[in-house]
């Protein structure tokens, strides 16, 4: 979890905005009771990372997958209308 500076906000707050300790102390508090569950440290965004990564590489993979049977289908029809179309040309040739 982040951390939040309760007593350096407290003393800002008094510092440069005024407010009396009480004051300062009860806002900092609030402020860092909300902020803190809600603040994404270093560790969060390194494992978010990690598991991106993971879901990337698994999606490059399918992918890759994806494309060498649509490829190799497509090399396949094609050698198979070539084959037909040679045989067409050679029965033509034969019949003259």
């Amino acid at each position: 979890m982040a951390m939040f500076d309760t007593l350096r906000a407290s003393q800002r707050l008094r510092d440069e905005g005024g407010f009396d300790e009480r004051q300062s102390q009860a806002i900092a508090g609030v402020l860092g009771e909300d902020l803190a569950p809600r603040v994404a440290t270093k560790d969060d965004l390194e494992r978010l990372m990690a598991r991106l990564d993971e879901r990337f590489e698994h999606l490059e993979a399918s992918l890759k997958h994806y494309v060498i049977v649509r490829v190799g289908a497509m090399v396949g029809t094609a050698t198979t209308l070539l084959l037909a179309a040679l045989a067409v040309a050679v029965a033509v040739l034969a019949s003259s």
